[in-house]
């Protein structure tokens, strides 16, 4: 999304979801990373050179919440570099959360941020992105 300067790689049941069903909310699991050269869904370099797969990326869990049907959201905090990861996180928390609607440019019950569009939310956060978390709330 380049007019909020955001990255999350999501589920296509949240984009594809109708928000006219109220009573079908989603459930999510949110996904968040550290800072630095990692990417969205990737906890550490030097676990997915040394480790493996499973023990260094979010894949694992992604795969285990899509088998239970829960949608995902993985944010990218570093998509501008690591100086700018709390500015980053704050607008992805904004853009798919925010209490007030989002960026109040589209109509009520069309906007990710809409809270009548998820269920149950778990939240797994790696190192700084639990720290911006904290912040943001």
């Amino acid at each position: 999304c380049p007019k909020r300067n955001i990255r999350a790689l999501v589920s296509r049941q949240l984009l594809t979801s109708s928000t006219t069903h109220t009573s079908n909310k989603t459930n999510t699991l949110l996904i968040l990373t550290g800072k630095g050269s990692v990417r969205a869904g990737i906890f550490s370099r030097h676990h997915l050179l040394t480790t493996g797969l499973e023990a260094a990326t979010a894949l694992p869990l992604v795969l285990e919440a899509k088998r239970r049907g829960l949608a995902v959201i993985l944010f990218d905090p570093n998509c501008l570099g690591e100086r700018n990861g709390v500015d980053v996180m704050e607008a992805s928390f904004d853009h798919f959360f925010a209490r007030d609607g989002g960026d109040g440019g589209e109509s009520e019950g069309e906007s990710e941020s809409d809270p009548a569009r998820y269920g149950n939310l778990y939240v797994l956060a790696h190192s700084m992105g639990g720290a911006q978390l904290v912040r943001y709330l």
